[in-house]
C-alpha cells in the first residue's frame, strides 16, 4: 500500500482499536490470516522480506509480538505467499450481485462438483431455516492463482447448489455448515496441465487430525483489520488443532463441541473473511492432499488470545457428500 503514518496518529489509532474491540462479543464471531500492520514501527511489513520455507511441512508464519487478551494482536504474524499451484485443488467463488467480487473460497472434489461452506451459498429466511441462492448467480475460477483472472476459461457457470438439510445459522451457532455446487459444464483433462487437480476426502468418519496437529489452510482471505482489500495471490498458513473440550471453553459453549467441527488456535495465525469454504487439509503425500476441513466461522477480528476458529469436519460428512453428488451430476 506504500502509506507511513507518523506515530502520534499510529498511537491514538491504536488507543481506538482497544477501546472498540473491548465491546468484542461472541456473537460477533465470524472470519482470515494476515499481513497486518507493524504498529510499534508505524510501518506495513512487507512479507518479501520472509523467505518461504522449503518444506511445505514447515509452512508456517511469523508472530511479531505476543497476543493480548481478547483482542487482535497489532503485531501480527505475516501470510505466507505459497508457490503458485502448489495446491491446484482451491477455487474461488464469485456471486454477480458483489460486483464478481471473490466472497469464499471451495474446494474441487471432481470435474463438476465442489464443497464448500453452506453460509457462502444460503441465507437465513424468516420463514425457514434458510434459503439458498439462486445458483446462477455464482461463477467458479479453477486453477487459479491469482483470484483476479481474467481468463475466462478458468471461470465455470454454477448448474446447481445444494446445501446440507440440516444447515441452521442463529447467532453464534452454526451447524452442519458444507454445501455442494455442481458445475454446467466439467473441467476438462488435464485440468489446466496441472493447474487444477481433486483432493482425497478421509477413508471414514474415524479419520480425523489430533490435537496438537498442524495442518494447512490456505484463501484468498483479508490480510489486515484496517481495510477489506483482499490479497489477489493466493496465501497459506499452518494452524494447530486443539481438543473440543479446549474449544468448547473458548467458545464458552458448555462442557463439549458438536462432533462435525474441528477447531484450531488462532492466538498467532488463523483464517479470516474471504477465507470462507474453503479448504483444511493434511499433506499426505506429493502432491496429495486430504481435505479434513472447511472454513467455518472465526473470531471477528480474526486473530484473538484465547479464542478459536472453526471448520466443518468432512469425515462426518461422507455419507451426505456421496448421497448429493449422486443426486447432482
Amino acid at each position: 500500500m506504500g502509506i507511513r503514518w507518523n506515530s502520534c496518529i499510529a498511537v491514538l489509532f491504536f488507543i481506538c482499536r482497544l477501546a472498540l474491540a473491548s465491546n468484542t462479543t461472541e456473537s460477533d464471531l465470524l472470519v482470515h490470516w494476515s499481513n497486518e500492520w507493524d504498529v510499534t514501527n508505524a510501518k506495513k511489513v512487507d512479507s518479501t522480506e520472509i523467505p518461504l520455507p522449503s518444506d511445505d511441512n514447515q509452512l508456517g508464519v511469523i508472530t511479531r509480538g505476543p497476543p493480548q487478551e481478547a483482542i487482535i494482536t497489532y503485531n501480527l504474524r505475516l501470510g505466507i505467499n505459497i508457490t503458485a499451484h502448489d495446491y491446484p485443488f482451491i477455487v474461488s467463488l464469485r456471486e454477480k450481485g458483489r460486483g464478481g467480487q471473490h466472497f469464499c473460497a471451495g474446494s474441487l472434489l471432481s470435474t463438476v462438483h465442489i464443497l464448500t461452506a453452506a453460509h457462502c451459498v444460503a441465507s437465513p429466511s424468516a420463514n425457514k431455516r434458510f434459503t439458498v441462492k439462486d445458483a446462477r448467480t455464482f461463477e467458479v475460477g479453477v486453477g487459479l492463482h491469482d483470484r483476479n483472472s481474467s481468463d475466462r476459461r478458468h471461470w465455470f457457470a454454477v448448474k446447481s447448489v445444494h446445501v446440507h438439510e440440516q444447515y441452521v445459522k442463529v447467532n453464534d451457532t452454526i451447524r452442519h455448515d458444507i454445501a455442494l455446487l455442481t458445475l454446467e459444464k466439467p473441467v476438462q483433462p488435464p485440468l489446466f496441465g496441472g493447474k487444477a487437480n481433486s483432493f482425497k476426502l478421509p477413508p471414514n468418519r474415524n479419520t480425523n487430525p489430533r490435537a496438537g496437529e498442524y495442518l494447512i489452510a490456505i484463501g484468498w482471505g483479508k490480510t489486515t483489520i484496517f481495510h477489506d482489500e483482499l490479497p489477489r495471490l493466493l496465501l497459506g498458513a499452518r494452524l494447530q488443532v486443539i481438543t473440543d473440550a479446549e474449544c468448547a471453553k473458548r467458545l464458552k459453549k458448555g462442557k463439549t463441541m458438536p462432533p462435525e467441527i474441528i477447531c484450531v488456535d488462532n492466538t498467532q495465525t488463523t483464517t479470516c473473511g474471504g477465507d470462507n469454504g474453503g479448504p483444511l487439509f493434511q499433506k499426505i503425500g506429493q502432491q496429495k492432499f486430504r481435505l479434513v476441513g472447511i472454513t467455518s466461522y472465526f473470531p471477528p477480528k480474526c486473530i484473538m488470545r484465547n479464542m478459536a476458529s472453526v471448520f466443518t469436519r468432512v469425515s462426518q460428512y461422507l455419507p451426505w457428500i456421496k448421497a448429493a453428488r449422486a443426486r447432482n451430476i
